[in-house]
């Protein structure tokens, strides 16, 4: 039971350990390494670099037949929705699979679950982490910005984490 409970010290063998307020400590992933709010800057830049990578050809057909051809700069547009969607479907297979985008992989972080460690699955890793926050930030742009701000917490957890009950660690 990652919660413990007010007999925590009876059961530890360490008869003078105090219980806890409430019956309530700290989840197991406290003894991981929390990744530094530097690097999980890097990993969302690289994760947008990455997208932007699979939008390019798109954009660059779109923008080069702008003018002459409306069919063709349909095309590239529709190019780049599908250059992005691809990018994006791999991501969530990665974080479904191993807690890892792209970019957490190659900088060595990934996401876990903040009550259990465990890897966060579809519906925390992508819907709850990635869509539900991409869909507030529709409805209120600040969300955007508060959520990014709000990484400076002692846990080290945007709002997104808070949401999707997860956290990022150094692997």
């Amino acid at each position: 039971n990652p919660f413990g409970d007010a007999t925590a010290g009876k059961e530890s063998g360490n008869p003078y350990q105090a219980p806890t307020a409430y019956g309530y400590t700290r989840p197991a992933i406290y003894s991981l390494p929390l990744s530094s709010r530097w690097k999980r800057l890097a990993g969302a830049i690289a994760d947008g670099f990455f997208y932007m990578i699979g939008a390019g050809p798109g954009f660059i057909l779109m923008i080069a037949t702008a003018e002459q051809n409306d069919a063709a700069a349909m095309a590239g547009l529709g190019l780049m929705l599908l250059g992005m969607l691809a990018v994006g479907i791999i991501n969530w297979v990665m974080i479904t699979r191993s807690g890892q985008s792209i970019a957490k992989r190659m900088l060595g972080m990934r996401i876990i679950r903040y009550d259990t460690g465990e890897l966060p699955g579809f519906v925390n890793g992508v819907l709850l982490r990635s869509w539900v926050p991409a869909a507030i930030n529709q409805a209120c742009n600040l969300f955007g910005l508060i959520d990014a701000v709000w990484i400076f917490n002692e846990e080290r957890r945007c709002i997104h984490d808070l949401i999707a009950q997860t956290v990022v660690i150094d692997v």
